[in-house]
């Protein structure tokens, strides 16, 4: 092995200033929204919304349908009908919305006790 030659390499391997990056200009992802009169919700975190989000999907998909038959009526316009339909639509939409507020809430008072 007459033509090796060994190369010296400086790496600075402290970790001393990896975490020492001053004072964060804007708030953590995962820490409690404030209001505005200074009191704190603690279920409204980001990991919260991302849990609820599979609630969210089918809430919007129900405000689509309502708001597309109430301008576009493919059947003959009918009292009973259009409230039956809409009733149909807004009733789980409701019920979606407070299960989603009930399991938001939930979720974080169990992320909080873990």
């Amino acid at each position: 092995m007459a033509g090796v030659v060994k190369k010296s390499c400086s790496v600075d391997l402290s970790f001393e200033n990896i975490f020492d990056a001053g004072e964060p200009t804007g708030g953590m992802a995962d820490e409690p929204v404030r209001a505005d009169t200074g009191d704190q919700r603690d279920w409204a975190t980001l990991d919260t919304a991302l849990d609820i989000t599979v609630n969210v999907i089918p809430m919007v998909i129900l405000l689509f349908f309502v708001g597309l038959y109430t301008v576009i009526r493919p059947w003959e316009w009918d009292p009973v009908l259009f409230v039956l339909m809409h009733f149909l639509t807004l009733f789980p939409l409701v019920l979606l919305a407070v299960l989603t507020y009930v399991s938001a809430r939930a979720i974080a008072s169990d992320e909080q006790g873990a």
